[in-house]
């Protein structure tokens, strides 16, 4: 009977001690460490932003690509213009000449056919040109892209970045069309990647 009330008084006292320490670790969770968390807390994430359109506005290799674009467009409208005016002039002549003679001779008849076949030549002038702007712009642009991504992934082993964002707002200054809504100057990394992409493409090459 002894024993019974020994084992029933040690028990209570581990169940008063059990409930007291339950309740400690509670109150003051950083003094006790029975289960040891095996989560450990999130790396902190570096971020670094880039003003993509301050990159367009301000690099003067997209200030060169612009002016090579607009250069070759420039030439492209001047030629097919030239030949449009010349065209319309062999027209009107021709014309002349049909109401001078009071109607079409076999002559006539002929210049015109000639004069629509180089009508014909000129729309497929017009067409190859503007294949031909829209193929040097795409590559030059693919250009430009590839040398960014270059810098950008360069940036991001230096600077041990996670993530690089662009926070560039677009036409209207709407916020929600920007991807970055706040940043410490200090992630800005626009300056850098104008600086590296004016460094690492050649002027001279765009304008070839």
């Amino acid at each position: 009977m002894a024993r019974r009330k020994n084992i029933f008084y040690v028990l209570m006292f581990l169940g008063i001690a059990g409930i007291g320490a339950w309740t400690a670790h509670l109150l003051f969770p950083s003094s006790f460490s029975f289960r040891r968390s095996s989560h450990q807390p999130p790396a902190p994430l570096s971020i670094g932003v880039v003003d993509i359109n301050r990159i367009k506005a301000d690099s003067k290799v997209f200030q060169k690509f612009k002016e090579v674009v607009e250069g070759l467009n420039a030439t492209i409208h001047k030629e097919i213009l030239d030949r449009e005016t010349k065209l319309r002039a062999e027209f009107e002549h021709l014309k002349k000449r049909e109401e001078e003679a009071q109607g079409p001779t076999q002559e006539i008849l002929k210049q015109k056919a000639e004069l629509d076949k180089k009508y014909a030549a000129l729309e497929e002038t017009v067409r190859a040109r503007r294949e031909e702007l829209d193929e040097e712009y795409t590559k030059g642009l693919i250009n430009i892209k590839q040398t960014l991504k270059e810098i950008m992934d360069d940036l991001g082993m230096v600077y041990s970045l996670k993530v690089i964002l662009n926070k560039s707002i677009g036409d209207g200054n709407q916020m929600d069309q920007s991807i970055v809504l706040f940043c410490n100057e200090g992630l800005d990394l626009t300056d850098e990647v104008i600086n590296r992409l004016d460094q690492q493409m050649s002027l001279n090459d765009m304008g070839k």
